[in-house]
């Protein structure tokens, strides 16, 4: 009888591990978890929705990522997180991550064919990612201190952002970030005179003192239209003093031939003639940009301080002679012309500036002599020229902040772009030089800094009191083209 022999059994299956079939996209969540660098597909990635900064310079990173590689990881966060946070905005979207910052990264990524992107996930900022964004633009187009100060109180308003979070995303101080969002709070005269550069903020905080949109807005009109300080303005609204538009009613008013030769009404005091030596003159005299006087315009001064010392009994100082508001309105009649005259030069500097041959060793020269040997505001000049070489497309860094990009511009050791970027520096500062109105005549520096724009671009001088400043100091004028028409 044959023996029978039981055939091994199979041993049982093993059962599928949990998570065997999981996408991969659900294994990324379980892994991966805030501040990890994650590699991803660049098309598994949307835009997000809350950032309209514009697109520009794509080519020349995308260039750069193709020889050295991509220096920054983008800022991702999962589209679910993202969509539990602001479900409308993420209707539209169908990846698997959306952008935090980094959209020009990325899209500078994809113009240089590149099929993965490094990034760090970030799901923790989804609440706050639209504020995030608009403070990350704040400093991307060069705005005014009303811009910056609207676009960061839409940032904190959106997204219920304290001023504390502002500030750390800006890099900024709080307390710099409160003295901006103040301005806010000027009324509409102030506040465009602050956007265009004729208040600055730091009085513009001081005329919020009177804690009326009225006394502020007469204040300011004191100062446009008499030339008085702040401080002065202040009192002299406190103490009652009639609003400006008054006076100019009753200088239209007045019986002619009452006028003193600079056209305004000779003022008296009631005892009599006014001694030689105390009278009003008039001079072409004005503060240089570098002088005291201006030296208030710090954001870091201390707005407690008066522009007097206290605590000291001062000598008694004779009556001031109260100056004509239509003499100092009429005080510069070529201000627009010189306003017109700076935009043109304005232009001509940035457009020197996008040439590789923008300026003989000559020129060179001369122009670091004219801002070095000159006092001159660095900073001012600095965030110029950063807005030039944006213009022009020669930055070299994607960097948004001025002072930052100097530092990054010296840490390169590329002698062609720091060459460049002081040139740039140097010709900013010569620019504000001569576009500030408050020096009424030009000397034999500012003539030069324009004969090196005719030299160079082809500058034509537009305005007739460019034109007779130039002349008096001898340089050779272009003649204007003729006019169609």
């Amino acid at each position: 009888m044959a023996l029978q022999v039981d055939k091994p059994r199979k041993a049982a299956a093993k059962p599928p591990k949990s998570g065997g079939d999981t996408p991969k996209s659900e294994l990324y969540k379980r892994v991966h978890q805030n501040g990890d660098v994650i590699e991803v597909p660049v098309e598994d990635i949307d835009a997000n929705p809350f950032n309209d900064r514009e697109m520009v310079d794509l080519e020349q990173l995308a260039e750069s990522i193709r020889e050295d590689g991509l220096l920054s990881p983008v800022t991702l966060i999962r589209r679910t997180t993202f969509a539990e946070a602001h479900p409308d905005a993420a209707e539209g979207l169908t990846k698997e991550w959306v952008l935090g910052p980094g959209e020009h990264r990325w899209r500078a990524t994809m113009l240089a064919e590149q099929r993965t992107i490094r990034g760090i996930l970030r799901d923790d900022l989804a609440p706050k990612i639209r504020g995030i964004l608009l403070l990350e633009n704040v400093y991307r187009t060069d705005p005014s201190p009303m811009e910056k100060a609207r676009q960061i109180n839409d940032a904190m308003e959106k997204d219920g952002l304290s001023i504390r979070e502002a500030a750390r995303i800006l890099k900024m101080g709080s307390t710099s970030v409160h003295k901006l969002t103040e301005l806010l709070k000027l009324p509409a005269d102030a506040a465009e005179a602050v956007h265009r550069g004729t208040l600055v903020p730091t009085h513009a905080r001081k005329l919020l003192t009177l804690d009326d949109p009225q006394k502020v807005s007469q204040a300011h009109q004191l100062m446009e239209q008499r030339g008085v300080k702040v401080d002065e303005a202040i009192r002299l609204v406190l103490a009652g003093e009639p609003d400006p538009a008054d006076d100019e009613a009753e200088d239209e008013t007045a019986p002619a031939g009452e006028t003193s030769p600079s056209g305004a009404p000779e003022l008296e005091p009631a005892g009599g003639a006014v001694p030689a030596q105390s009278r009003v003159e008039s001079t072409d005299e004005q503060p240089s940009p570098d002088t005291p006087e201006n030296e208030d315009q710090s954001e870091g001064e201390d707005e407690g301080q008066s522009e007097e010392k206290t605590g000291e009994t001062a000598a008694p100082k004779p009556p001031a002679v109260r100056k004509s508001p239509k003499a100092t309105a009429t005080a510069d009649p070529y201000a627009a012309e010189r306003d017109t005259a700076s935009a043109d030069r304005d232009a001509a500097c940035w457009s020197l500036l996008q040439r590789d041959d923008y300026a003989t060793g000559e020129q060179v020269a001369g122009t670091m002599a004219r801002a070095l040997l000159v006092p001159f505001k660095q900073e001012a000049a600095r965030a110029k020229a950063h807005v030039w070489l944006r213009k022009a497309n020669k930055l070299g860094f994607d960097v948004s902040n001025a002072d930052a990009y100097h530092q990054a511009v010296l840490s390169s050791r590329d002698p062609e772009l720091i060459a460049r970027v002081t040139f740039a520096t140097a010709l900013a500062a010569s620019e504000i030089r001569a576009a500030d109105r408050r020096r009424r005549t030009w000397d034999q520096h500012d003539a030069a800094h324009v004969q090196l724009l005719i030299e160079s671009t082809g500058y034509v001088p537009e305005t007739d009191w460019e034109m007779r400043e130039l002349t008096r100091h001898n340089v050779s004028v272009p003649e204007k083209q003729p006019t169609e028409g």
